[in-house]
């Protein structure tokens, strides 16, 4: 057993001794030195906006959304919100960097980029409290007397945040993230 162990003993200092230093050489070495990338630089404006491929078209006029949806209520009628939270707000738009593959469509099934041609921006999307499509919400803090509507889902790692649409990317670009007051109706 003894010389078991000094067999390791000795396996062991002419490690340290010989090849460690190599090793810790060659880390200091890597670390260095800068390292080249040969990865294709993403510049967003330079894109093609809004990619349509063949036949999306007469997919998008058939398509059925699976989803249930809350009734629009458009009496008019001032009502009182069901709540009322602090939550974080971000701007996003229809750019394949910042959407899957298919930017103008919403998880909703609603085509932003045909409403954005009409003038209607009022698209939201959020995963806090579980909103269901068609809920209405009012930013009174940012556009008071807005109301926005949720037909977007936002990835589940984001939680007390809501997501406004805008057409432009320099305007959701500088709208930031912003702190605010939510009005759930």
């Amino acid at each position: 057993m003894l010389k078991i162990a000094r067999k390791i003993a000795k396996n062991t200092l002419i490690f340290i001794d010989k090849i460690l230093p190599i090793y810790l050489i060659m880390v200091v070495f890597s670390l260095s030195f800068p390292h080249l990338t040969f990865a294709q630089s993403l510049d967003p404006l330079a894109l093609p906006q809004l990619p349509l491929d063949a036949g999306k078209d007469e997919f998008l006029k058939s398509y059925v959304s699976p989803v249930p949806r809350l009734p629009l209520d458009l009496t008019g009628q001032k009502r009182e919100p069901r709540f009322e939270l602090k939550i974080w707000v971000t701007a996003y738009n229809s750019h394949p960097s910042q959407t899957d593959s298919t930017p103008c469509l919403t998880a909703s099934g609603l085509n932003v980029c045909q409403r954005a041609t009409l003038g209607a921006a009022d698209v939201m999307a959020t995963n806090f409290r579980y909103l269901p499509f068609g809920t209405q919400v009012e930013l009174p803090e940012l556009y008071p007397g807005k109301i926005f509507i949720v037909e977007d889902r936002m990835n589940s790692r984001y939680w007390r945040v809501a997501d406004i649409w805008m057409s432009d990317f320099e305007e959701a670009k500088n709208f930031g993230r912003k702190w605010t007051t939510v009005k759930i109706y």
